[in-house]
């Protein structure tokens, strides 16, 4: 089980990942987009890294992690809204799936 001291870590490391993705001033909206929402994928298979569960949506996987680890509503709401944009933002020709997804 990760410490609290290596769950700060990562949070910074995440959040550094985030402030690089923005901070592409030469991406296009949509690619930085693309490249949050990958990230995010990340967090959440991450996240549910070791569950033997098969995950048939990202949309799944958020809702079972938020529920695993107690995020509130308004938490999950605001995930689940941002992938539902990125979604509608990306084309679909564009779109990357990760190759495990269960």
């Amino acid at each position: 089980m990760a410490t609290d001291g290596s769950k700060a870590q990562l949070a910074l490391l995440l959040y550094r990942e985030l402030q690089k993705i923005v901070e592409r001033s030469d991406q296009s909206q949509t690619d930085r987009a693309e490249a949050v929402y990958q990230l995010l994928q990340a967090i959440f298979q991450e996240a549910t890294r070791y569950e033997k569960l098969p995950f048939a949506t990202f949309f799944a996987r958020i809702a079972y992690t938020g529920h695993k680890y107690g995020c509130t509503n308004p938490c999950n709401t605001t995930f689940t809204s941002f992938e539902d944009g990125c979604v509608r933002m990306i084309p679909t020709a564009q779109r990357q799936l990760p190759t495990n997804w269960a």
